[in-house]
């Protein structure tokens, strides 16, 4: 039996036994106004009652359904005995007017095992059985098939019940085991999506060492080499040149020994970034003003949202040197309440049309850490970068 068909089977057996009280109180109604010889102020009272005790019913069950279904809402559970009390009397008061609901007993049994403990169920059910004796010698039909048909009807309801609690504990174990196995299996898929990652992490980190890492050291050995030979300004060109290069050398470095950025560094290492616009293009003599600005009160970020944000500058900062042609550039870090923001704004010729890889890269790693990108740009009139992202304050 799989862990999906015990609850089915489960809730057919309930469903079973609330549509054998409908069909054995309709057969008792039947039943009782085709054999009614009394006064008809005594059938009106049994109508009556019979309608009491089907509404008490149905409100009941149908309470205890939409608490399975909906748990935050009312909980019927602490009155379910009370409830089922109150069935008792109204089954009783109809027992002593007819033997005709003898029958409902049966159904009543199950209720009455499954509502209470097995010390209050069973002299509960011996008081039925009792009612239904009386009832029989009070109308002068008893016989031994009014003692032995409840009786028996008690004792299979009682192995039923046992199978029932049985079936529930086993269907519970079961939603517990599989409940559980789901667990393990994301454990298991996470573990090997992170091992992926770091197979992959380590792959990329011997193709940064083996060409950008090795191509800066060159860089660097071949300007220090060129230095004896050029003049004041060549000197300072390639002193740009070699800065640039152990720059780019020292981040590859700490990429390949997994180096987080740490707090501290994000405002320097932003700032930096703005200096080092400004010397490349005065080398080149493009003079770009680039400015940083913090505001609000800084609190931690974690690593993995400062690196975006020191990244999203490099590359956005890139694009501004060599695409914008714009004399002025200002990076803004913001902290908020529940994100921190940051603005690349440059006044240079803008652009229309799709983003290119850059941006689509750069959005791409924004949203690796729930945030958002968005770009404000026209032919001839600068470009706008906002990036948002959400944080979780410590």
């Amino acid at each position: 039996m799989s862990h999906s068909q015990l609850p089915q089977i489960l809730r057919a057996m309930r469903v079973t036994l609330h549509v054998a009280f409908a069909v054995m109180l309709g057969v008792g109604v039947v039943r009782f106004i085709v054999t009614f010889d009394q006064h008809p102020a005594v059938l009106i009272m049994i109508l009556i009652l019979t309608l009491m005790l089907a509404g008490l019913y149905l409100v009941g069950t149908v309470a205890e359904m939409q608490h399975s279904k909906h748990p935050e809402r009312f909980n019927p559970i602490p009155l379910r005995s009370w409830w089922l009390a109150a069935i008792l009397i109204l089954w009783a008061g109809l027992m002593l007017s007819s033997m005709s609901f003898a029958w409902v007993s049966f159904p009543l049994f199950f209720i009455v095992l499954h509502a209470y403990r097995p010390y209050v169920a069973a002299p509960v059910i011996m008081v039925m059985l009792f009612t239904i004796l009386a009832s029989s010698y009070r109308h002068g039909v008893f016989n031994t098939g009014y003692l032995l048909g409840p009786t028996i009807g008690a004792c299979v309801a009682t192995v039923v019940s046992i199978l029932y609690q049985e079936l529930r504990k086993e269907a519970e174990a079961m939603g517990n085991a599989y409940e559980k196995l789901q667990r393990a299996q994301t454990q298991i898929s996470l573990s090997q999506h992170r091992a992926g990652r770091l197979a992959e992490r380590e792959k990329l980190a011997a193709d940064v060492h083996d060409t950008l890492s090795q191509g800066f050291t060159s860089i660097l050995l071949l300007s220090r080499s060129l230095e004896p030979h050029v003049d004041t300004s060549g000197r300072e060109t390639l002193h740009l040149i070699e800065d640039t290069a152990q720059n780019n050398l020292q981040q590859a470095r700490e990429f390949l020994h997994g180096s987080p950025l740490g707090a501290s560094d994000l405002h320097p290492t932003l700032r930096a970034e703005c200096h080092a616009v400004e010397r490349a293009s005065a080398a080149v003599g493009a003079e770009i003003d680039c400015t940083f600005e913090a505001t609000g009160e800084p609190y931690p970020l974690t690593p993995e949202v400062e690196q975006t944000l020191i990244r999203a500058t490099q590359s956005l900062l890139s694009n501004v040197s060599f695409h914008s042609r714009c004399t002025r550039a200002k990076v803004t870090l913001a902290y908020w309440n529940s994100h921190v923001s940051l603005d690349v704004v440059d006044n240079g010729v803008g652009f229309a049309g799709a983003y290119g890889y850059g941006l689509r890269a750069l959005t791409e790693r924004v949203a690796s850490v729930r945030g958002q990108l968005t770009v404000e740009t026209a032919v001839g009139e600068g470009c706008s970068v906002h990036i948002v992202i959400p944080v979780e304050k410590t």
